[in-house]
């Protein structure tokens, strides 16, 4: 999402007020700490999305 919107971390963190690492920890498949829902709809916004949370049926 960041690259597709020309953004580098640095950027997102700018927008969204918060530091470079908290982005590339919330980029990183191998993190062991998840983020909010509140990091991921700033994330998502700053990145021109929108954040869809939905429960299915298992």
């Amino acid at each position: 999402m960041r690259q597709e919107a020309g953004m580098t971390q640095e950027d997102i963190a700018q927008a969204i007020g918060t530091r470079k690492t908290s982005i590339c920890r919330l980029e990183s498949a191998s993190s062991k700490t998840l983020p909010s829902l509140g990091m991921l709809k700033k994330y998502a916004e700053a990145t021109g999305h929108k954040l869809n949370i939905t429960f299915s049926p298992a």
